[in-house]
């Protein structure tokens, strides 16, 4: 198996190696080989004290349905976009909202986040919102979002130390 986005432990690898070594992950360079092994490490052996299967196939159209009854109600909470699309969902049928309504209230107190545990920003959300985009694609738009604005803060950065020094 491949050591990309689509290995089964590659969002808790990411999001370790974000948390260690603020790492920006992206489809391919998910996480550097530390933070893989302690991930591995971590997954195999939850899996053995559960007696489950040390190989499983990834599905990034998992719902978590108490994730998503989190959202609705109110808390603060990550969500992947198939929970994101459920949760909307949930809130036009409970609370019979239209799709804007229900965007706008999901966006108050919703992350959502990629395959990987990035948090996606409004354009890139919308192109996955569409489903026109591959798990693969809007991970790497989401890094390449948050590479642009690195690069922009540091040169913000940069330009007013010139100035302060000048």
């Amino acid at each position: 198996m491949d050591f990309n986005g689509s290995h089964p432990v590659a969002s808790a690898a990411a999001r370790l190696c974000r948390s260690l070594h603020d790492h920006s992950p992206s489809w391919e360079d998910v996480a550097c080989p530390e933070c893989w092994d302690a991930a591995l490490l971590a997954d195999k052996e939850a899996a053995t004290e559960a007696g489950l299967d040390l190989e499983c196939p990834a599905d990034t159209a998992l719902v978590d349905e108490v994730a998503v009854s989190r959202a609705v109600a109110g808390e603060a909470i990550e969500l992947t976009v198939a929970e994101w699309h459920a949760a909307r969902s949930a809130l036009m049928k409970r609370r019979g909202v239209c799709v804007r309504h229900a965007k706008f209230l999901l966006a108050r107190n919703v992350t959502v986040v990629d395959a990987l545990g990035n948090p996606l920003t409004p354009p890139v959300l919308g192109v996955a919102a569409r489903g026109v985009a591959s798990t693969a694609r809007i991970v790497n738009l989401a890094s390449q979002a948050r590479t642009r604005r690195k690069t922009a803060r540091r040169a913000s950065f940069m330009s007013t130390a010139a100035e302060l020094a000048a």
